[in-house]
């Protein structure tokens, strides 16, 4: 987490934070299939949880936005 925090402070102000997630989840997805059974992996299932979660509430976002816009067109 600590890598992921220092990638993004040190990332361009035009940047997204794309990049830094994808390479956040290919981390805790090797995370979790180096170690299956420790606690390790439960924290990064959960991260990861928490990150499908984060790109669905965004989703659903943009959704809501673009349907507000063709209502009020």
């Amino acid at each position: 987490m600590r890598a992921h925090r220092a990638r993004l402070a040190g990332a361009p102000a035009g940047a997204t934070s794309r990049d830094s997630l994808q390479s956040l989840e290919r981390e805790l997805e090797r995370i979790l299939r180096r170690n299956p059974l420790s606690p390790a992996a439960t924290a990064a299932y959960l991260c990861l949880t928490m990150l499908e979660l984060q790109r669905l509430r965004g989703l659903l976002a943009v959704r809501s936005m673009r349907d507000a816009a063709l209502v009020a067109a």
